[in-house]
């Protein structure tokens, strides 16, 4: 499978492929291996800020385009 096969059934099974990160985008501006990247790949994009910053935008925008938020049952 390459990776635009891989995109498109990850995006049929309801993930968000548009925006996908890689190690080019660490080693672009640094020294390092791709396990290197990897690591900081890792680290900036699943730390609490960045989710928490994630997760207000989509509020935002769902609650922009009249969706309405579930409530807890």
């Amino acid at each position: 499978m390459n990776v635009k096969q891989a995109r498109v059934h990850l995006e049929i099974n309801g993930f968000y492929v548009h925006n996908l990160w890689q190690v080019e985008d660490v080693k672009r501006n640094f020294e390092c291996t791709d396990d290197e990247a990897q690591d900081v790949l890792d680290a900036a994009l699943t730390n609490d800020y960045i989710t928490e910053q994630i997760f207000n935008s989509i509020r935002d925008v769902a609650e922009a385009k009249g969706l309405v938020e579930k409530t807890e049952e």
